[in-house]
């Protein structure tokens, strides 16, 4: 019977220290992404749930920023171009 035990899944819960720690953790940029992605297959359930759904949001934020960037990115360009074409006309740049 212990041997099944040692196989289960742990269900410790995370304390507040655990949760606020995980936080921080995920918010450093490179070492965040991979963290979530190592403990997204941690033993602890609380855990797994946890990275699973931090590195949901990050990859919907992720997605939503970009299409963001390329929707102003293509409204910004034409005012940006007549822009230059002024300065160009003014003498301001070459």
């Amino acid at each position: 019977m212990p041997e099944n035990q040692n196989l289960a899944e742990d269900n410790t819960p995370i304390s507040y220290a655990g949760y606020l720690g995980y936080l921080l953790l995920f918010m450093i940029p490179c070492v965040g992404l991979i963290a979530m992605i190592v403990f997204a297959f941690n033993k602890n359930v609380n855990v797994k749930n946890f990275a699973r759904a931090y590195l949901t949001i990050t990859i919907i934020v992720a997605v939503i920023v970009i299409i963001a960037m390329v929707v102003i990115g293509s409204a910004l360009y034409p005012i940006i171009m007549d822009l230059l074409d002024f300065l160009k006309l003014v003498g301001i740049i070459r």
